[in-house]
């Protein structure tokens, strides 16, 4: 069975189709699958945590992201090799995690943004059609976040708020509170991120999002 060894040269993030299909490989029965995928996130954390890596968490979801990634594209992997596939994904998201001389600052879900100039002295500052079109965006995901419930938006922001290791201990105070596991809230937060997704392109395409 193969790994692909090379890393991810370009921005993904995993969508609701991408994990229903790593669901299904896990088990073809969801509550069952929701519990393979728990038990293995949580081996995977601790395969990370074993190793030293003090972003053990983020590690284990950047694992399971990237096996998603791939079965989504078509990498046909058995079911009964599930783990080792994934054990395999996984030393090599280690070997890069080593390999990245930021790694003590960076959270892996939280890479900084070059395009910013308020975090960039050295990028020119956006054009005004550029400012414009951003302020239209930002007023957009401002409205559609008003459409969520009170709880799904106290959850979605919390969930990406922080920097580093304030995320993280976000989303452990999260999962406390709501009595969920993290993988649990993990997949709560994607499907609100999806709505979330679904409003803003049909908002910035003209449409209807009431």
């Amino acid at each position: 069975m193969a790994i692909d060894k090379a890393p991810e040269t370009t921005n993904w993030a995993l969508t609701n189709l991408a994990f229903a299909r790593l669901l299904d490989w896990l088990d073809p029965e969801r509550e069952r699958a929701g519990q393979a995928y728990e038990r293995l996130r949580q081996k995977l954390r601790l395969f990370f945590e074993h190793r030293g890596c003090p972003f053990a968490d983020d590690l284990a979801d950047k694992t399971l992201d990237r096996v998603a990634r791939k079965l989504a594209t078509g990498t046909e992997v058995p079911p009964a090799d599930s783990a080792s596939y994934c054990y395999g994904v996984a030393h090599n998201i280690l070997k890069e995690y080593w390999r990245n001389p930021a790694r003590e600052t960076l959270s892996l879900d939280s890479q900084p943004n070059n395009d910013n100039p308020a975090t960039n002295a050295t990028v020119p500052p956006l054009v005004e059609s550029e400012l414009q079109e951003t302020e239209i965006n930002l007023a957009h995901l401002d409205t559609c976040l008003q459409r969520l419930s009170p709880e799904d938006r106290k959850l979605i922001l919390k969930y990406y708020q922080g920097d580093h290791r304030g995320r993280i201990n976000n989303r452990h105070e999260l999962a406390a509170e709501l009595g969920l596991s993290p993988g649990s809230l993990r997949i709560r937060a994607l499907r609100i991120r999806e709505q979330l997704h679904d409003w803003m392109r049909r908002a910035t395409s003209g449409g209807n999002i009431k």
